[in-house]
């Protein structure tokens, strides 16, 4: 495991690269088996201990329409939908990543960043927001100083 440079103002440098995998659409090749597709992005960041920073960026919107109804009637032009629904659906999907790097100088310091972190995988809360639910954490990267 390799640690971040830090310079002496505890100002971390690091890159960070963050990725997104979807299952595609099933493949006509080989027995109708998925398809992978990743989107990545890697970054350089620099900032200072116990700050954070927040990197987004990897941004998925998906469209679809559908239809249903009495076969060949739904599709009638001006009665059609006597006999049917039509359906839209939108979805935004979006990749946040919050770090913020810890500058640990001596034992003292990684027995706090320890007990920070501890504390805070008991308090992961779940946000419900407009239907989405996912978990929100905080993320501590920990770094060691280099010696210059």
């Amino acid at each position: 495991m390799s640690h971040p440079p830090v310079n002496a103002g505890a100002m971390v440098t690091m890159d960070v690269e963050q990725s997104v995998t979807d299952i595609g659409p099933e493949s006509s090749v080989g027995g109708g088996n998925p398809t992978f597709l990743e989107r990545k992005i890697t970054s350089r960041i620099a900032v200072r201990s116990s700050e954070s920073v927040v990197l987004g960026g990897l941004i998925r919107e998906n469209k679809s329409e559908g239809s249903s109804g009495i076969p060949f009637l739904h599709d009638l032009p001006v009665i059609g939908a006597l006999f049917g629904t039509k359906a839209q659906k939108s979805t935004r999907t979006e990749l946040l990543v919050v770090i913020t790097p810890r500058v640990v100088y001596n034992d003292s310091d990684l027995r706090n960043v320890s007990q920070e972190m501890r504390s805070g995988m008991r308090g992961l809360e779940l946000i419900d927001e407009s239907g989405a639910t996912f978990f929100f954490r905080k993320e501590a990267a920990t770094a060691a100083p280099s010696a210059k």
